[in-house]
């Protein structure tokens, strides 16, 4: 503050950078930025997240000036929430593990499944994220890291019972977002809250033990249940996904095998697949439950997979489906099969399979 001031007649332009959640009201740099307000000579600018064309464009300067596919830059921009640090890390650590290449027009794409978790998040990121919460203090650190679980975005009145009686959620949550950790989610109705950013979010989440993570996931599903009885059509996914990661098998097939029936109602195939798919996880050599249901979830994936184009792989998910009815004795079921199987099959002009199943 000296130095500038001495240099205040003087044509010099400074440039001082700093990120605002690593200071408080009593850090010294608060001070010198008060002293200056008011002076024609100083300004001060808050730079938020890039925009997506903004961040479409750093991506392009990161890649050499190539372009850039749509799923990669929304699926980067969602990841990073626009933050230029995390995009650079990202895209680095992407390239060097081979997930994203360069596709038959030149342009940079995903080369496989690109499921951004907190294992995949690059070690810079990870450090510059535990950095920002190391100074909380570990009872509101556990109400952050529960609150991770629930997911981007939850209800306070869950993630009150969730944590109990022993901390003060109200006041915990009142600090997070005066940190701009968590955000009110203004445009929900009832008492909504987000994770500002979905890095921190996933940061939070890989540093729980998987045991306290499968406990926390199965308790949340139980309360949504619970708390959504009568409507639990509203929240399949939520109930699927966090089933799933609790490890109740049961639950995950009862549920996955609801809402693909739904989705498909809806003419949502890749929910469809997705519920299929999540149930199907369960449906294994150690199912203990009707085995039948395993043919359920691969006639619903069948239909799923045919409705969105991809005829071959519907019609072997079909095949396996008649063989497991054929087997349990499920006549209805199987017929049910046949039908949409001999059908999609005549579509896609396989003539003699679909005589086959219109025979059986």
């Amino acid at each position: 503050q000296y130095i500038i001031r001495r240099l205040g007649p003087t044509p010099t332009l400074i440039v001082g950078t700093y990120r605002p959640n690593e200071i408080d009201a009593g850090h010294p740099l608060t001070r010198t930025l008060e002293g200056f307000e008011g002076d024609r000579r100083f300004t001060q600018i808050t730079l938020g997240p890039l925009a997506p064309e903004e961040h479409r464009e750093f991506l392009k300067t990161l890649t050499g000036g190539t372009e850039i596919a749509d799923e990669l830059a929304k699926r980067l921009l969602e990841t990073t929430d626009g933050n230029p640090f995390f995009t650079k890390e990202m895209v680095r650590s992407l390239l060097d593990a081979g997930s994203i290449a360069q596709d038959k027009t030149g342009a940079w794409s995903l080369s496989g499944g690109l499921d951004i978790s907190s294992e995949a998040l690059p070690a810079t990121i990870q450090q510059a994220v535990k950095k920002r919460i190391a100074g909380l203090p570990d009872d509101l650190r556990k109400v952050l890291a529960t609150a991770s679980v629930m997911g981007r975005t939850f209800d306070f009145e869950d993630l009150e019972a969730l944590v109990g009686d022993d901390l003060d959620v109200d006041e915990a949550v009142d600090r997070f977002i005066q940190d701009g950790l968590l955000e009110e989610d203004r445009q929900s109705r009832g008492d909504r809250l987000t994770f500002a950013s979905a890095v921190v979010r996933e940061v939070l989440y890989g540093e729980l033990p998987r045991r306290k993570r499968r406990t926390t996931h199965r308790k949340y599903a139980a309360q949504l249940e619970k708390r959504h009885t009568g409507r639990l059509d509203r929240i399949y996914p939520q109930l699927v996904h966090h089933y799933f990661e609790g490890d109740v098998p049961a639950k995950t097939v009862e549920f996955g095998l609801l809402h693909a029936k739904k989705s498909l109602e809806a003419f949502g195939h890749e929910e469809a697949i997705r519920s299929a798919r999540t149930a199907l996880e369960f449906l294994d050599e150690d199912w203990e439950g009707d085995p039948a249901l395993e043919g359920e979830a691969r006639m619903l994936l069948a239909q799923g997979l045919q409705m969105s184009g991809q005829v071959s792989e519907g019609l072997s998910e079909a095949a396996t489906a008649i063989k497991i009815f054929e087997r349990e004795d499920k006549a209805d079921h199987l017929v049910t099969i046949l039908l949409s199987a001999a059908r999609t099959a005549w579509h896609a002009r396989q003539t003699e399979e679909a005589r086959r199943w219109a025979e059986m």
